[in-house]
């Protein structure tokens, strides 16, 4: 029996197996019909309703006492902070560990191995968004991995979980549109090539927007910001600054013993700037005109990489002969952006060439 390790800096610990493959038999559970993506992991994370970050939840209201005894069915208890946690930190487990068996037995096609990788993505920032440390997350993933690969392919836990997931797949893979909340905004991800915007972040405030745009060939996609015409002057030059890990390995969510949950820009000196390459105009559906800033795919993985509580900032500058230059500025949230990206990537579901007519 292994030595049961504490993870990283934390009173809260990762539920781990007392011997090696016994972490198969909770993970790869008739609960992994739902580990898709977008599929509800398990009901204790469908309450969630964010509160792994702390927000503090509404009190049941008392009633009066009466004179007869209400006969309505005693309310479902409420699951604690701790339950909820912990239901986060269990999903996790169970995509780590189903993606590491796909991985050594090609257990999936690519559908599927996609929407796993999404959702994998999605439910570690969930456990950023708690302040779990990188550390603690990537070394119960490496234990988790490490279990699953002690079973060989052919054994029944796998097989029957792999049916599983294609099962769930396959109502999973009609799913079109799907949002993806974080603490200081959302990003809206649409699979529907009628949809000009693939995965996009928008600005209360100005209207502006993040993400990745469809052009001609629906299939290509490509990072854009945008501005309403309407409120906005042309661009003359428009960059990116988020922090670049060569000049600064943790995430930046503000000075050590000031942090708060708003958004705050990295410092300048460990940041990477990316310019906008391309200028256009572009007419909505909605015939709304808007001003569009493209960018390198290489910064859209950086974006993708990026902790997704830190901030990423645009910069704009304009010119017009009657104000002359000015600058704006505008931080958006990195989010759930690289699940986001990974969503739209699933290939559209194939039918029978008889469907129809069935």
């Amino acid at each position: 029996m292994p030595v049961r390790r504490p993870l990283v800096s934390s009173a809260r610990t990762i539920a781990r197996p007392a011997r090696r493959g016994a972490v198969l038999a909770p993970i790869l559970a008739p609960i992994l019909v739902a580990i898709l993506a977008a599929a509800t992991p398990s009901a204790a994370f469908a309450q969630s309703d964010r509160v792994i970050v702390g927000a503090p939840q509404p009190r049941a209201v008392t009633p009066k006492a009466t004179a007869k005894p209400s006969t309505a069915p005693a309310p479902t208890p409420e699951l604690s902070l701790e339950q909820r946690t912990r239901a986060v930190e269990r999903v996790f487990l169970e995509r780590a560990a189903i993606s590491e068996a796909d991985r050594r037995c090609n257990l999936f096609g690519e559908g599927e191995r996609i929407a796993l990788r999404s959702g994998l993505s999605q439910v570690r920032n969930e456990l950023l968004r708690a302040d779990y440390t990188r550390v603690r997350i990537d070394a119960a993933e490496a234990e988790a991995r490490a279990h699953a690969a002690s079973l060989p392919c052919t054994h029944a836990l796998i097989v029957d979980t792999s049916k599983m997931v294609r099962d769930a797949y396959k109502a999973f893979a009609g799913s079109v549109y799907m949002e993806y909340a974080g603490v200081n905004g959302h990003w809206a991800a649409s699979r529907s090539i009628h949809d000009r915007w693939a995965v996009f972040t928008a600005d209360p405030a100005t209207g502006a927007r993040l993400g990745l745009l469809r052009g001609p060939d629906e299939s290509v996609l490509r990072l854009a910001a945008a501005l309403p015409a309407e409120t906005s002057a042309q661009p003359t030059s428009a960059r990116l600054l988020m922090r670049d890990p060569a000049a600064l390995e943790d995430p930046w969510l503000g000075p050590l013993f000031a942090r708060s949950p708003t958004l705050t820009a990295p410092p300048r000196s460990a940041s990477h700037v990316a310019w906008a390459g391309e200028f256009r105009t572009d007419t909505g559906p909605g015939r709304e005109v808007w001003r569009l800033m493209l960018f390198s795919d290489e910064t859209v993985a950086r974006l993708a990489a990026l902790d997704p509580r830190e901030a990423v900032v645009l910069e704009i500058s304009t010119s017009s002969r009657a104000d002359g230059p000015s600058e704006t500025r505008i931080l958006f949230e990195a989010g759930d952006f690289a699940a986001a990206s990974d969503f739209v990537a699933i290939p559209a579901p194939t039918y029978p060439a008889n469907a129809a007519s069935d």
